[in-house]
This record gives C-alpha cells, structure tokens and sequence, in this order.
C-alpha cells in the first residue's frame, strides 16, 4: 500500500491518474515519449491518445526537454532518468501531436510553439527537422510560417522537405507569407520635417509604420511635395527597425520608389542594401521582396530560394483548393476560399465560378464572389453576371458592384432593386455601388430617378420607394463628384451632365427628407446657377439635417454663393450656418453685413456670427470696416450673458492682426 502511495506522488507533477496503457491514462513522461517512438503501432496510438486527452499539462516539462531549461528540476519532478538531449526529437514530435490533437487555445499554442521556434533556429539538423514538422500542426498561428519560410534559404534538403509540408498543413496562414498582401499605398504628406524626424525616432511601432507610409509620399516625384531627403530615411528603416511591420512597409516604399527612378542614386544605395537583407533579416516578407529584386542581378545566390517558395506556395494552393471543395466545416471553407485571393489564375476563378452556381452555403457562396470580384478574367465576369440572380442579397451586392466597377450597365438594375433591401447595409452598399458605374451610366439611372419620384409623389407608393430614390441620388452625387475630380471620365454636358443635374433638382424637391439630404449633398458636387438655386431653397429646409447638409454643399460654389449665405444670414432659424459658411468663402464685403448682424442675433447663433467675423478681419484686417468688426468684436468679448460667444470674441481679437496704423 506504501508502494503505490509512492507511485502516485511520483506521477503527482503530471496532474494525472497512472490508469495503465490499456485504458489510455498517461504514464510518466518518459515512458509516454518512448511509446510516441515506438515501433508498435499500438504504443503510437496509446501516446496519442494520451496526448490528446491531457497534452496541456505536460506542455511545460516538453519544453523544458526541448530547451534544456531547468532541466535537472524537470527531470527530478517527472521522473526522468535518461539523458535529457536523448529525448529532445520525441518531444518536439509530442508537442506537434499536441497542436495537432488537443484543440489548444491560441495562448497555449504560442506556449507550445516557441521551443519549436527556438530549436527550429538552432544548429542540430535532425532536430531542427523534427521542429519543422511539428510547427505545421499550429495552424492557429501565422508565425511558424514566417520561420519555416527562412529555412529556405540553407541547402539542408531534409530540413528544406519538412518546412515545405509544414506550410502545406498549415497553407491558410503560410499562404500571406508567401504570397504576402501588398503595402497600402503611401497617401498625401504634410512636409514637416521636425514632426517627422521625431515620429520616426518614435518607440512606438506603429507612429514609425505610418511615418514611413508619409516619407514614402514624399517621394513621389509627381507631387509638389517630393523630397530626396526621405529616401535614406526608408533605407535605414529597411536595415534596422526592429519592426517586422515597419521594415516590410519600407522596403515595399522603396520599390514603390524605385520605379520612378528618384532620387538620383537611390537604386545603388538599395541594391547595395538587399543582399543583407535577403542574408539576415527574420521577416519572410523582407526576405522575399529582397530576392525578387535581386532576381536578375544575383541569381545564383536567390534562385533557389525563389524556387523552394514557389514549390510551397503550389502546395499551399492545392491544400487550399482541397479545402475549398471539400463538403465539412463551411467555416474552414469559406476561409480557405478567402485565402484563395492572393492567389490568381484560371483554374481558381474556374473552381470559385462552380461553387458560385453549384447550391452551395451562402457563406460558401459569399466568399467565392467576394474572391471573384477580385479578378479581371472574362470567366469571373461571366460568373459574377449569373451570381446577380442568386437568391442571397449580399451575393447579389458583391457580384453588382464588381460589375459596376467594370462598366457592366446591366449592374444597374440589380443595385437598384437591391435599394429595397430591408437591411440598411445592403442599401447603402448598393447606393456605393451606383456610384461606381461611370458616367454612361446616367441615363440609365436619370430615368430610374425619374420614375421613382414620380411614384413617391403618390399616395400608394411603396414603403421602401423612398430609398430607391435616396440611393440613386446617391449614386449619381458620386459620379459627379468622381468626374470633377478627374477621378473618372467627364460627363458629356448635353447627354450626362444637364438631365443628372435636372434629376437631382427634382429630388431635393421631394417630400421625403432624407431624399432632399442626399440631394443636397449631390448638388455641392454640380456648377452653374440651377445647382446654387437648388441649394439656396434648401438652406431653409424645415429638416435640419438637410439643412446642415445644403449649407456644407453650397460652400462648394465658393464665392458664386455668398449671396444665398447673405440672405439666411438675415433668417434667425438659418443665421449660424449662414455665418459659418460665409467665414470659410466670403470675402471682405460680408464683414458689414455681419457686424450689423452680430448685435442681434441670440443664442448659439451669437458664437457662430462671431467667429465668422473674427475668421473675416483676420483674413482682411485692411478692411474699411475692419475698425467697427473689432469693435463689436472687443464688446462681444464683455458679454456677461453670452459666456461662449464671448470666449471666441477674445480668441478672435487675439487672432486678428493689428489695423495699420493712421497716417
């Protein structure tokens, strides 16, 4: 009885009952690594099974094995009489059964994962191999990918085989390594040096990666803010940002860069830094983008390191396709087919277009559009065409607005009738889609408007008729203002332009509101007097929403609609909008009529009017009614009762500079 007290604190550290091989219990760590090597299937299947059942609990003492950590406390808690480093391979292949049949929470994934990673980079070949294969069972995780990926760059064919298989098993996560998405493009920068010199000194990683994208706009050589002086900044980010994220970013800039061919010398300075890179970096993303570029000029020394890549990612496409076609988990395969997206051909978009028209799931069915949208081939056309029938409304909206962005006209209809949707998202959605389409679209939708205003205006018009007109309005707001930014072709003035513009006019007649909001928006995108006359009758619009929304609009005629901002200036309902907006676009003329104003105006209204005019004599300080603004200004800054309205007065008075002094 002593003895099998014994026995059970011995197997006490395990967390688990000794109920022999039979019936599957877990016996000591040592013996359980000696039946996962056995010759006998039968002891592979009993260790598994053990593993599965209470992996979790000997995850800390593999690991200890694997890394030699505290190895003499691990060895004397569990048991363990032979040599530690004997048992290393074992328990790297018993964490992968772990990963691979315990359904581990991604803590304990990392956990179970980071002695793999360690030895994976260590210098003990058979090892290593172990590590490799084990670390393709966490597909919870996308950084085993990254590592497995490095090892592409030695010559260790053993090695080299086991990463490859690993990716493939775990092919939804390697798949963004080695197809790795593209950097967003680098948007418009402010050039100050100061700030961004100090950001991209910054200890914070992601203040550095937006930096970086802001210095890579600076090196755009077609816009008026181009500077040299930001290329050896990306360089050096490329060769030693501690950030995965920020050096990929870099690297993807420079190249951006390189194609314009400015500065002068850039492309020495970085071909000269790409074999360190390839050589050293630990981001599979840097590593790739390197040997791409170093292609032509180092072949011998990249080449097969290109070709390995490319042997995994052939596989990663065929675990991918397989799961895709496989009838299981819809979950598993509508993320598969998500993946599928970095990866285009033929033969994707074919299998993509058959599970569209097959019957499949809806989640099924939306990912294989949305993954179709994507693509330019005639075939994804074709299916996307067929898709706009389908009986899902999000299949429907994916399918009609990647139409639209081709020019499909056919789309209209169906983003139209998606206008009736009962879900708020696919309406706006389609309403996005229409304005998509391009200007030859706009008789198709013009005549659309048309018919569904003229049914809102009856008394048995259907509930929903409202937001057929909201989206088409919407719709043709965006072509305009597309066209007008040289974003899209320019609409034909006879044939597009005049009959939009008589169409969105309608509309911000209508009795609906939130017909008459979107119209006001859309008129801020049209020229000429119809457009200002439109607007100027919405500034008074009993819905203040649409009111808001005309004054916003008509701001964009700049000084054609300082008239209209005059007279709902005199309107108390209208006369801090009014105020607002002529402080933003007028000119020196409207400081009278605004100081006349500032006397009686009340409320909210009062802090808006004296804004405006502070905005105005700091704009126009030589103004010869510059000497009354300041003075109404100085008593609105005494205001006991108008505590806000005297707060901006003071600032106003700061802001504005000194009247020239009288000869």
């Amino acid at each position: 009885m002593f003895r099998r007290i014994l026995l059970l604190l011995a197997w006490a550290p395990l967390g688990l009952l000794p109920t022999g091989c039979g019936s599957g219990g877990a016996r000591d760590i040592e013996n359980l690594l000696a039946d996962l090597t056995s010759d006998s299937p039968r002891a592979n299947a009993r260790a598994e099974r053990t593993l599965a059942e209470h992996g979790r609990s000997v995850i800390k003492p593999l690991s200890n094995i694997l890394t030699l950590k505290d190895i003499e406390k691990t060895a004397q808690e569990y048991g363990i009489r032979k040599d530690a480093k004997s048992l290393r391979i074992p328990a790297a292949r018993a964490l992968g059964v772990i990963a691979r049949k315990a359904s581990l929470a991604r803590s304990e994934a990392e956990t179970a994962a980071a002695p793999l990673l360690a030895v994976l980079k260590g210098t003990e070949r058979e090892l290593r191999i172990e590590a490799a294969k084990a670390l393709g069972y966490f597909t919870q995780l996308s950084a085993p990918a990254n590592d497995l990926i490095l090892t592409f760059r030695e010559d260790d064919q053993g090695l080299i085989a086991a990463a490859t298989e690993a990716l493939a098993r775990n092919a939804l996560r390697a798949v963004y390594c080695l197809v790795p998405p593209e950097e967003p493009r680098a948007a418009a920068a402010e050039k100050d040096w100061d700030r961004l010199l100090e950001r991209i000194g910054s200890t914070d990683d992601d203040i550095r990666l937006d930096t970086v994208r802001e210095l890579a706009a600076l090196l755009d050589p077609k816009a008026a803010s181009f500077d040299q002086r930001a290329a050896p900044l990306l360089l050096e980010r490329v060769a030693r940002d501690k950030s995965r994220d920020v050096r990929y970013a870099a690297l993807c800039h420079c190249i951006e860069a390189l194609k314009s061919g400015k500065p002068d010398g850039f492309a020495d300075k970085l071909f000269a830094q790409l074999p360190t890179s390839f050589a050293r970096d630990d981001d599979s993303r840097v590593v790739l983008l390197a040997a791409r570029l170093l292609r032509e000029r180092e072949a011998e020394a990249v080449g097969k390191f290109l070709q390995r890549v490319e042997t995994a990612t052939q596989k990663c496409r065929d675990k991918l396709f397989a799961s895709a076609r496989e009838a299981g988990d819809v979950g598993a395969r509508a993320d598969a087919i998500d993946a599928l997206v970095l990866l285009p051909s033929a033969e994707r978009d074919q299998l993509l277009a058959d599970l569209l028209s097959g019957g499949e799931r809806v989640r099924v069915r939306r990912a294989a559009a949305g993954v179709l949208a994507t693509s330019q081939s005639n075939l994804a056309v074709q299916a996307l065409k067929k898709a706009m029938g389908d009986d899902d409304s999000i299949v429907k909206l994916v399918a009609a607005q990647a139409l639209g962005r081709r020019g499909q006209l056919e789309a209209v209809n169906y983003l139209v009738d998606l206008l009736n949707d009962s879900e708020a998202r696919i309406r706006a959605d389609a309403a996005d889609g229409l304005g998509t389409l391009g200007a030859k679209a706009v008789p198709v939708l013009v005549e659309h408007l048309t018919g569904s205003l003229r049914r809102l205006g009856q008394k048995a018009a259907r509930p929903n008729e409202k937001y057929v007109a909201w989206g088409i309005v919407t719709g043709l707001g965006r072509i305009v203002e597309q066209a007008a930014a040289g974003a899209a072709p320019a609409l034909d003035p006879v044939v597009e332009a005049a009959p939009a513009l008589d169409a969105v006019v309608e509309a911000a007649g209508c009795n609906d509101a939130d017909v008459r909001r979107v119209a006001a928006v859309a008129l801020g995108h049209f020229q000429g007097d119809k457009a200002l006359a439109a607007l100027a009758k919405l500034l008074a619009d009993p819905d203040e929403s649409t009111q808001w929304h005309a004054f916003s609009a008509i701001e964009r005629h700049g000084a054609a609609a300082v008239p209209a901002l005059l007279a709902a200036l005199k309107d108390n309902a209208t006369a801090g909008l009014a105020a607002e907006a002529l402080g933003r676009v007028a000119d020196a003329e409207a400081i009278k009529p605004i100081t006349e104003r500032i006397q009686t105006v009340k409320g909210q209204a009062k802090t808006q009017v004296v804004w405006s005019l502070g905005e105005l004599l700091r704009r126009h300080p030589a103004s010869p009614h510059a000497e009354a603004a300041r003075a109404a200004l100085e008593a609105a800054s005494r205001l006991a009762d108008h505590p806000e309205a005297a707060r901006t007065a003071s600032y106003a008075l700061l802001k504005a500079k000194p009247l020239p002094a009288k000869q």
